[in-house]
């Protein structure tokens, strides 16, 4: 061979026949592989990927713009050909390799046949003397490749491109998407890079709540690459990652799989050349088609093709359909062009195209007696076609400044300035690395499932259903999901990332605590309901008349709704619902439930409905007793001007409606903005894969830093009212207690005041046992409930005793029952014929005050 000898460095392979400018193109991708028995084999999907190619050199070279409309004015005076050359690399480093140092021995040879023996008639360039009616195709035949479109794998590409690149020949690919390539020089890609895949994967893990991911991946560059990518968006979205590497062989692919069930991953990401050697071996280790584990593998649009097709009387094909059904795809998604898909779909029936297409094969013996199958899209020929593409635009876009005979080196400086809008979008190159730059949607991937199909399947042969599930798109982490996934149990339901957790502690209120809360919630509503019904009954009594029924009446009921904020706290506490939330970075909430039997729903309003009882309540309780408090204060402001003035109920309801007012909306809006939701709360106690063995039911906010901020506010409102009142109280207690209990009240606010400093941070040490934080709370509402009851309604009781006495006394002194003279027949007195209608306190003067009307 003469390939270090073929062309002095720097020097251009492009040649000038007539009016036009002919280079040529070597296509190095491969359509062919070899089977178990090393015969050569046409691999479908490659095939059209080859196809593509040629369509797009076929469209360059004729100037049609009926997939690219505005192709044919972009090519406007362009006197540029490709002649294109295609040799089967057969998808294998080492043979592309082989290929292309005989492409340039070929052409050397032809270009110095003394060096074989063989002498031409005529010292000229052969070239030159070729008329101008032969086709460019001819006239490149024997020309050194100026450029290569490049193989679809990673591996050979970088075998390749050691070459390729040594000799300054310009190689692009529309694949190869490892990122060891990027900077290999005079390397270019239109397809989108593996770092790209990994993002999408790991987001769309993400998206799904599965934390536990194991990658199966193949031990060579792109294999390494990709992984090491999963591992840093895996980082960075707290991700938890496994990497099993293999080689090719039985032996290793089995330890991996092994490694693989033993750590209980069920999520299984699996970046492979050859999925046929490794799933069968997956299937007999029980980690593929299993309704417990989920895998989606990498870059194998092949799968999704609607021509795939299996062996149904086939044992291992067999299997490998088991294996397959339920498994995943992730692949790079270009918006469809029905005019590239129309041009492509044409090969099949379309002999003229066939055999043009065979024509230019190094070696055309593989397509004898070949029937082309039709064509299914592979997801990548839009990024292979644009790719050949990028090539003639660039030798052609005058702006680049280009020599009309330009140099490998030159061309490729001017490719990566190359920009315009192909069947896969944007297509803008980085100046500096040469690969793709993708912007806006055109960074999309498709996650597709592959479901075995009863219904396309034949007696010989078992077929697949494919549909895109979800489509990541790369620029802004949103998921659009299309159809539902359906996975190997033939439901959309996600498989658990982990095995189930099995002795799980929930920590449940105990029995005797729930019924302790119940006691004290049930001694309550019975208290405030005998107190109602009390003050109702005797509400003309003089002691009841005076301390203003309405707001006794008022103060029970409020009793009464906070008391049953015990019972709705206890719901919680005793579900058996198991759900884990998670917040993502976008702030959406994401939830795995676990036993979807249980309504989550259900607990959620009983978290918010125990936070509107408690505070509802306690706003018509303070409001009754801020009310009668505000109605003595009027009365004592009033009371040195010896005038009757009348003040009514409903003259002193204010601080009810500013209390429930200022309650009931600053509950709406934690409702509507940061409810409370029903969540089993970890504890720390873990298992080996960081879950925790012990939770608890309570209820947490949905936005903590809103509903912190709301409900603070709300506490701080109601505090500071207490102790306000609590105040103007405290000024009151030497007022008279018949017509206040100015006293009582006093203590009764204190009282409550007392309850809310003490208990409040009670409740925040203990607020991790949910027991005692039960216990806690319901003993603290019923002590401030029944604390409240006591001070105000027992001197109600004991006052009534007290003027029932006062009045059977003044009674026995009325002058109808005393003779109204003294002993010795004098006349009383009159202060003392004449008994107030008030009765005084033994031992207290008698105060005389302007009344008030008091309904």
């Amino acid at each position: 061979m003469r390939s270090q000898e073929s062309q002095p460095s720097g020097e251009s392979r492009i040649i000038r026949q007539g009016k036009r400018r002919i280079g040529k193109l070597l296509g190095l991708q491969g359509y062919s592989t070899l089977d178990e028995d090393g015969i050569q084999v046409i691999d479908e999907n490659r095939l059209y990927d080859a196809m593509a190619s040629f369509l797009a050199s076929k469209h360059f070279n004729e100037r049609r713009g009926d997939i690219l409309p505005r192709l044919p004015k972009l090519l406007d005076g362009c006197d540029f050909y490709w002649g294109y050359e295609y040799r089967d690399g057969q998808q294998q480093g080492l043979e592309a390799t082989r290929q292309l140092l005989q492409a340039i021995d070929t052409a050397y040879y032809y270009h110095n046949p003394r060096q074989t023996g063989h002498h031409q008639s005529n010292n000229a360039h052969p070239l030159v003397r070729l008329d101008s009616t032969r086709s460019v195709q001819q006239a490149a035949r024997y020309l050194e490749p100026f450029a290569i479109y490049g193989a679809f794998w990673s591996r050979v590409s970088k075998i390749v491109t050691a070459v390729s690149s040594a000799l300054e020949i310009p190689y692009i690919s529309g694949v190869s998407t490892s990122p060891e390539l990027i900077g290999t020089p005079l390397f270019a890609r239109t397809g989108l890079s593996s770092d790209g895949d990994a993002r999408a994967a790991m987001l769309y893990y993400r998206e799904l709540g599965i934390r536990h991911v194991a990658v199966l991946y193949i031990n060579d560059s792109w294999g390494i690459h990709f992984h090491k990518a999963l591992d840093n968006y895996a980082n960075q979205w707290g991700i938890i990652l496994e990497g099993f590497p293999y080689d090719p062989n039985q032996e290793s692919i089995e330890r991996s799989l092994i490694k693989i069930r033993d750590i209980e991953f069920r999520h299984v990401f699996a970046v492979m050349h050859n999925w046929r050697e490794v799933l069968p071996v997956a299937y007999d280790q029980g980690v593929v088609g299993n309704p417990d584990y989920a895998w989606m593998t990498a870059e194998t649009s092949a799968l999704a093709s609607r021509s795939f097709q299996l062996n149904r009387r086939d044992p291992e094909e067999a299997k490998l359909a088991k294996a397959l059904h339920g498994i995943g795809t992730l692949n790079a998604y270009f918006t469809p062009n029905l005019a590239f898909e129309q041009a492509m779909g044409e090969f099949a029936n379309n002999k003229t195209l066939q055999d043009e297409f065979i024509a230019i094969q190094e070696d055309p013996t593989i397509f004898e007696n070949y029937t082309f199958p039709e064509y299914v899209s592979t997801g990548t020929a839009t990024s292979i076609f644009d790719a050949v593409l990028a090539l003639g635009i660039t030798a052609c876009n005058a702006s680049n400044n280009l020599p009309d005979l330009f140099t490998g080196t030159q061309f490729y400086e001017a490719l990566k300035t190359t920009s315009f809008r192909g069947v896969s979008g944007r297509v803008t190159f980085d100046p500096m690395t040469g690969v793709r730059v993708v912007i806006g949607e055109d960074v999309r991937y498709s996650v597709q499932y592959v479901a075995l199909s009863e219904e396309r399947s034949t007696s010989e042969m078992l077929r697949f259903e494919s549909n895109i599930a979800t489509i990541v798109q790369g620029d802004n982490n949103v998921t659009n999901t299309m159809h539902p996934f359906i996975y190997n149990d033939n439901t959309s339901n996600v498989p658990l990332p982990l095995p189930p957790i099995e002795g799980m502690e929930l920590n449940l209120l105990p029995v005797g605590v729930q019924a302790f809360g119940y006691l004290v919630a049930g001694m309550e509503l019975l208290f405030s309901l005998l107190c109602f019904l009390w003050t109702a009954l005797n509400r003309n009594v003089f002691v009841l008349k005076a301390s203003q029924p309405f707001f006794l009446c008022q103060l029970c009921v409020g009793l009464a709704i906070t008391s049953l904020s015990i019972f709705t706290w206890s719901l919680p506490l005793t579900s058996t619902v198991q759900t884990t939330v998670k917040t993502n970075v976008n702030g959406h909430i994401t939830a795995l439930a676990f036993n979807s039997s249980d309504d989550t729903a259900g607990l959620d309003t009983a978290c918010m409905s125990t936070f509107w009882l408690v505070f509802v309540g306690f706003s018509i309780v303070f409001s009754a007793l801020a009310s009668k408090t505000w109605r003595l204060h009027q009365l004592l402001q009033t009371g040195s001007s010896l005038r009757r003035s009348r003040i009514t109920v409903f003259d002193c309801m204010w601080p009810l409606y500013v209390s429930l007012s200022i309650n009931v909306t600053l509950l709406l809006c934690i409702t509507l903005i940061s409810p409370l939701q029903y969540e089993r709360v970890k504890m720390s106690n873990f298992d080996a894969y960081g879950r925790s063995l012990e939770s608890f039911g309570a209820c947490q906010p949905a936005n903590g830093g809103m509903f912190y901020l709301l409900s603070g506010t709300l506490v701080s409102l109601n505090v500071l009212g207490v102790a306000l009142v609590t105040w103007i109280t405290y000024k009151l207690r030497h007022a008279p207690v018949d017509f206040s209990d100015a006293y009582n009240l006093a203590l009764t606010m204190m009282s409550l005041l007392e309850t809310l400093s003490l208990g409040g941070p009670l409740l925040v040490v203990v607020e991790d046992d949910p027991a005692a934080f039960y216990m806690v709370g319901s003993s603290l509402i019923g002590i401030g409930c029944m604390t409240i009851l006591v001070l105000v309604f027992v001197p109600k009781f004991m006052g009534r005793k007290r003027h029932h006495r006062v009045q059977s006394v003044v009674n026995a002194l009325h002058p109808r029952n005393v003779s109204g003279k003294r002993h010795g027949g004098s006349p009383l007195p009159s202060s003392a014929s004449s008994v107030s209608g008030d009765p005084v306190a033994a031992g207290r003067m008698p105060v005389f005050r302007q009344k008030k009307a008091i309904r």
